[in-house]
């Protein structure tokens, strides 16, 4: 076992607070008795948005990492571990390593991975028993790295794919050459929209199966020109395959009316 990886022991660092997850757990459900109680302070507490703490240096989601002295990182460096934790996905992906769609169907061996970078990078993450705090972060923030990451940004790089082989099949006239080439533009989501983690409070270990757009997507208004024909592409497309079912409903419910017609006639109805 690698340096990096050997567990330290709690008695050497008797300023941790959360060493073990139980411990983390009674902390949040204090927390949430506390919020009940005062729950006007708690609002005023939470109206800044995670980014806007972040730029302030606040660590809103990650208070369960700890310095060696027992007090949590600030939103800073939480936010370059959650990009440890990041970078490590994006060379897997690149890797052509298929990621299942939950933290918790990741093969053992690519976790252990993630607990030797993390805990390489950032020692934090060794002030705990059974690397739960690595698992915690994992598990908070990889759901909303797939969806962004594989499903919309992969499934678009398909969709451009299918689309040029469909091309190819078909001379175009001059104008719909022209409206090829602006339609083949980089993608509707560039390096610069890359996924933002906003801090959020964590949902006691259940990964949130939400689609979580970009920061700049989420306001239609901040959304640059490309990403507002996505979306407009999107919706356009989701329409036309509610037409098509509706269509298919309507001929199958017209075909058994004429059935029943015949049935009647047939039986001097």
């Amino acid at each position: 076992m690698k340096e990096a990886d050997k567990e330290l022991d709690p008695a050497d660092y008797q300023g941790i607070k959360f060493w073990t997850r139980s411990k983390w757990s009674h902390h949040l459900q204090a927390i949430k008795n506390v919020t009940k109680i005062d729950h006007n302070s708690s609002e005023a507490c939470t109206s800044m948005r995670g980014s806007s703490r972040l730029a302030k240096g606040k660590n809103v989601a990650c208070q369960f990492i700890e310095d060696a002295d027992g007090e949590p990182v600030d939103g800073h460096r939480a936010k370059t571990m959650r990009n440890v934790f990041s970078s490590y996905l994006h060379q897997l992906n690149q890797g052509d390593v298929k990621l299942p769609p939950t933290w918790s169907q990741v093969a053992l061996d690519i976790k252990e991975g993630f607990y030797h970078a993390i805990h390489s990078n950032h020692v934090e993450f060794r002030y705990c028993a059974d690397n739960w705090k690595a698992e915690y972060l994992a598990t908070h923030n990889y759901s909303q790295w797939y969806k962004y990451h594989i499903l919309l940004i992969h499934g678009q790089k398909q969709d451009r794919s299918v689309a040029m082989d469909n091309d190819k099949c078909v001379k175009p006239s001059s104008s719909r050459t022209k409206k090829l080439k602006a339609e083949r533009t980089p993608s509707p989501l560039s390096e610069d929209m890359e996924l933002d983690y906003v801090d959020l409070e964590p949902s006691h270990g259940v990964e949130d199966d939400t689609l979580v757009l970009p920061e700049k997507l989420k306001n239609p208004l901040n959304a640059p020109p490309t990403g507002l024909r996505w979306m407009k592409s999107r919706m356009e497309s989701l329409l036309e395959e509610q037409d098509e079912g509706i269509q298919d409903k309507m001929a199958e419910v017209k075909m058994y009316t004429d059935m029943l017609e015949k049935l009647k006639r047939a039986n001097g109805v």
